[in-house]
């Protein structure tokens, strides 16, 4: 189970330094790999737990890597970070294309008449067009879930991959990869033609101290905390399946009160979009918080603590292209809703 460094002879009073499984004390330790596939073996759980560093196992082998790398020592330990990787899929597993868990949807590059097109989202991303791939994304979420594939001139399998990996090859800035991940988390654990994680692929474009493999790592241990962020670090779209914002659950749980009391300390996720997926990867719905209340059937005072806190909601539209004055009115909303978002727009006009 656990084990602790407490130091020889250490008094009752001693702050326990270290706490962590047999795992993370193999890892820091640089046992043998037969040593790590042994007690991978016997709990693979672990390979999810942290240590009092927050650190998973495959964390602590990549800030080993990040430390020999800035003392110009050797590279990363390549077979271990694969054993890692591979085994903190648990309990998932990997992904392979024509996987039952798999998207089955295949596109061909150069496809001739008749045959799966590739989505607008790969050729973006083979455009390095960052900004509208983000658009694209939050539109059309499911293209995310499309592999891509290119045969030679005598059909044989040059390469098949998702926009996760064809992106990572391209070394996009981070917040597309997030993106990808927000709408497609499962892509983390998606194996391109040559059976290459998406983070093996950071690792060999990035090293192992880059913001992308951090957010990769994240995506392997804590899928719910993969969020779609700006360059300054704010949350624009989370998935409802995966990362709902505590304000969406509580607009959900029509307790308005405590939405307005919510909206007092964080009144930032107002601008936080929602989206919902069906199972194909389409999208369902993309709302503001605004749009929420709305739907639910919320009083005109939480409409305006929502217009408060983010005053440029009232021109957004959701998935279904209605404005929040025009979803009220579709509807039937009470006089008091209408009465703010009339106002709202006519102060924004």
């Amino acid at each position: 189970d656990t084990v602790s460094d407490d130091g020889a002879g250490a008094s009752s009073s001693t702050i326990r330094r270290k706490r962590s499984m047999a795992i993370h004390a193999a890892v820091r330790g640089n046992a043998p790999k037969r040593i790590i596939e042994l007690l991978i073996n016997a709990c693979p759980r672990s390979l999810k737990c942290v240590d009092d560093e927050g650190m998973i196992p495959l964390r602590l082998e990549l800030e080993k890597a990040a430390a020999a790398k800035r003392g110009g020592e050797k590279k990363v330990n390549d077979d271990m970070v694969q054993l890692l990787l591979g085994a903190t899929t648990y309990p998932e597993g990997i992904i392979s294309f024509g996987d039952e868990s798999s998207s089955s949807v295949l596109a061909t590059e150069g496809a001739a008449d008749g045959q799966q097109r590739v989505p607008e989202l790969y050729k973006l991303i083979k455009q390095k067009d960052w900004n509208k791939v983000m658009n694209r994304v939050t539109t059309h979420p499911e293209e995310a879930q499309v592999w891509v594939q290119k045969l030679s001139s005598s059909s044989s399998l040059l390469w098949r991959h998702l926009p996760i990996h064809a992106a990572l090859i391209l070394k996009p800035p981070h917040f597309v990869i997030e993106a990808l991940l927000t709408v497609y988390i499962d892509s983390v654990r998606c194996v391109d033609n040559k059976n290459l994680l998406p983070l093996r692929i950071a690792l060999n474009n990035f090293g192992p101290d880059s913001e992308i493999v951090a957010i990769l790592v994240d995506a392997l241990e804590d899928p719910e905390s993969i969020s779609m962020e700006d360059t300054q670090g704010r949350t624009l779209l989370t998935n409802y399946d995966t990362s709902p914002t505590d304000l969406y659950q509580l607009i959900e749980e029509q307790d308005w009160m405590e939405v307005v009391k919510y909206l007092e300390m964080f009144g930032e996720e107002a601008s936080t979009w929602v989206m919902r997926k069906h199972k194909d990867g389409t999208l369902r719905w993309r709302v503001l918080p605004l749009h929420a209340a709305i739907n639910y059937g919320c009083p005109g005072f939480v409409v305006k603590a929502l217009l408060d806190a983010y005053p440029e909601a009232i021109a957004c539209v959701n998935s279904h292209g209605l404005t929040p004055f025009e979803l009220a009115r579709q509807l039937n909303a009470g006089r008091d809703v209408i009465g703010v978002l009339r106002e709202a727009e006519l102060t924004e006009s």
